[in-house]
């Protein structure tokens, strides 16, 4: 797994996470809010990739490198009108110093 050089993120993405807001007849409503932006590199997976990503998750399309900071699949991942479901998130050589997060981008 290469390391992406800070220079490698040049994509501005924002992070959604999931709000549940009372509707006041005892159910929810489900919104994102954007909870930060952080500089990241968002790759497609080549066909070999995705192939070997199929073992993950036949959903995995896109592949977000990051600084470190608190994700998990219940977010997603926006960048300009597009927007990514995390699949997993990988602590790269669990240095708490770069993200690999595999993603489906919704369309």
């Amino acid at each position: 797994m290469k390391r992406v050089a800070i220079g490698g993120l040049k994509k501005r993405v924002t992070i959604l996470e999931q709000v549940h807001t009372s509707d006041g007849q005892g159910g929810f409503t489900e919104t994102w809010q954007e909870v930060g932006t952080v500089w990241a590199a968002i790759e497609p997976i080549s066909g070999r990739e995705y192939y070997e990503a199929m073992q993950l998750s036949n959903d995995v399309t896109h592949r977000v490198r990051m600084r470190y900071m608190d994700l998990t699949p219940h977010e997603k991942i926006k960048y300009d009108d597009r927007v990514f479901d995390i699949i997993a998130v990988i602590d790269v050589n669990m240095e708490h110093r770069e993200l690999e997060v595999l993603c489906n981008e919704r369309t």
